[in-house]
């Protein structure tokens, strides 16, 4: 049987706060009172109350609003708090279906500072500062396709300069940037190598690709065929820009010797080994390879590095009046690597008669008799001239 309480002490609980986990409920309502105060300098900061789930700069207000909206579908929040958020502009449901009709103004207010910042209302695809309106964004523009969109939203959006058709629009911008281009160089290789302009190198690519799946708009087609746009660009277009990195490389270097592991040129290295090998199986044209000699290119690259370690060889010999190079010279490994490769070459048969007559020509001994070269011997002096006695 309930027992009654004393008319005193309910009116002494009544006056009191109730507790929720030991404290009282008036932090609670502080709290609430604060991050309310706050929405309200967000809305007159940005002209709505949708903050951002993905804000970094108001993370405990997007939470609480967050937390406004769940608890009114629970149905536990008061109904004085949905009347002073109502009246606010508040929005309750982003991702309703209502949403494009309920939410207008708000979305719209979002949009224009989005505009003020930016200085276009082309709001990236899944922008991660604002989600909702750039979801919000794409929705306007199914509507307007599907023809659900009123006249009047239409005229308040164009105002802004919204782009309908974003990939339309993009297209047209590459599209102009090469027709600049062929107006510069004169065709429409754009050049993939060193680019000036990646991203117009990458649409271009991604262009002769779709043409190749057949999913390329003729219109388009045509248009890219008046300006001589070359659909195959892996043949002579690909060779030509290659070749005029290649000439600008030996413009720097003086050579054309670039090896595959190049840090700074791999594609480059990749590509004077091809033309190394395409000759060596007979498949190079001959024009290629009279424009390739004009710059010094080197077909034989062993023989080329050979040819140049002899050099070193010779200049060590007129400096030391010997060709005796310490093993490991710490001041030429890489001279004194080759003269022992020399000799392991001789001894094994592998090296060819022509090589062993010039490097014999400059006193090259290949057999080594006891520590001969373990050290630098010194250079060799003039001795020096006796005094002719006759002469006293």
């Amino acid at each position: 049987m309930q027992t009654l309480l004393e008319p005193q002490l309910v009116a002494r609980q009544r006056s009191q706060p109730p507790r929720i986990g030991g404290k009282s409920a008036i932090v609670g309502s502080d709290r609430w009172e604060q991050r309310f105060a706050e929405l309200l300098a967000f809305k007159a900061a940005h002209g709505h109350c949708n903050v951002p789930s993905t804000s970094r700069d108001d993370t405990a207000l997007a939470r609480w609003v967050f937390n406004c909206r769940r608890q009114r579908k629970l149905g536990s929040l008061d109904r004085d708090r949905i009347e002073r958020l109502d009246a606010i502009g508040f929005v309750w449901a982003l991702r309703n279906r209502r949403f494009f009709a309920r939410d207008w103004d708000a979305m719209l207010a979002q949009l224009e500072a989005f505009h003020r910042d930016h200085g276009h209302s082309n709001v990236p695809y899944s922008w991660p500062q604002n989600r909702e309106l750039a979801a919000w964004l794409r929705g306007v523009r199914g509507n307007k396709r599907a023809g659900r969109l009123e006249a009047d939203r239409v005229r308040q959006l164009d105002a802004l300069g919204v782009v309908w058709d974003p990939i339309q629009a993009r297209w047209e911008n590459m599209f102009a940037e090469l027709v600049e281009y062929h107006r510069h160089h004169g065709d429409c290789n754009v050049s993939r190598n060193g680019s000036a302009n990646p991203a117009l190198a990458k649409w271009a690519k991604g262009v002769r690709a779709m043409h190749k799946r057949g999913s390329l708009d003729s219109k388009r087609i045509r248009r890219l065929n008046s300006i001589g746009f070359a659909w195959e660009h892996s043949g002579e277009g690909r060779w030509e820009e290659t070749y005029a990195a290649l000439v600008g490389y030996h413009q720097i270097h003086g050579h054309c010797r670039i090896s595959t592991l190049s840090e700074d040129y791999p594609a480059l290295g990749n590509w004077v080994r091809t033309q190394r090998t395409l000759r060596r199986y007979g498949r190079l044209e001959q024009t290629r390879i009279t424009r390739l000699d004009a710059i010094g290119f080197t077909w034989d690259d062993r023989r080329e590095r050979w040819e140049t370690m002899f050099a070193v060889l010779q200049e060590y010999r007129r400096t030391t009046g010997h060709c005796d190079v310490p093993l490991a010279w710490s001041e030429n490994r890489r001279l004194a690597n080759w003269v022992m490769t020399q000799r392991a070459a001789y001894k094994a048969g592998r090296l060819d008669g022509e090589r062993i007559e010039r490097l014999q020509a400059i006193g090259f001994a290949f057999s080594i008799v006891g520590d001969r070269i373990l050290f630098a011997r010194p250079a060799k002096t003039q001795p020096a001239q006796m005094p002719d006695r006759r002469a006293a």
